[in-house]
């Protein structure tokens, strides 16, 4: 199988060489974080660079020390690039009351497979609703949130690399990500 990965030659060794499609949010041996990334109900999106003619169908996350307290939703979902405003390309099924244990690998597909006709930054979306949303590992942008936001703000055309965005957004995925913030932790995710 031919691979179309996001991967340098480093990360594509370390990560055991694999085939067919494989893109990371940020290089698995740069995680160094398990934070709560987005409250319950807020919807959070990490860039993730994608080749042209890639076919996507499921998203990986890595849980953390937190579980997911009482879910009631909790989806993934791919947003398109967009200078100001991503739109919904495909999302997952809501997963409803679907467990998420703590120190996990969750893998969900998306409804339908998607080919990404052009090679730019996409947008993972996750979002739980529940009592507690799960930690994720992923990886710290900088120092502070006010140090990454000022960062950002000084590099206006370069990509938001995570944000959280809405509230109770429920079990469908927003049409496009409106209005986000910026934060400081970019999830780990595996787009396949």
């Amino acid at each position: 199988m031919a691979t179309t990965t996001g991967l340098d030659l480093r990360n594509w060794l370390l990560s055991g060489k694999p085939s067919g499609t494989y893109f990371e949010t940020c290089p698995r041996g740069e995680v160094n974080i398990d934070q709560a990334v987005a409250a319950s109900g807020v919807m959070l999106t990490a860039a993730i660079p994608v080749t042209q003619g890639a076919v996507l169908t499921k998203v990986t996350f890595a849980v953390g020390g937190t579980a997911a307290s009482t879910p009631l939703h909790w989806w993934v979902a791919l947003y398109g690039p967009g200078a100001t405003v991503q739109p919904l390309l495909v999302q997952s099924a809501d997963q409803l009351t679907t467990a998420i244990a703590a120190n996990t690998f969750v893998t969900t597909s998306f409804t339908t497979p998607y080919t990404a006709p052009t090679t730019d930054v996409y947008y993972i979306g996750l979002s739980f609703s529940g009592t507690t949303a799960p930690t994720l590992l992923g990886k710290a942008q900088g120092l502070n949130a006010t140090n990454i936001i000022a960062f950002l703000a000084a590099f206006t055309t370069a990509a938001p690399l995570a944000q959280t965005s809405g509230s109770a957004v429920g079990g469908v995925a927003p049409a496009t990500v409106a209005t986000p913030t910026n934060v400081l932790t970019v999830p780990w995710c595996l787009v396949q």
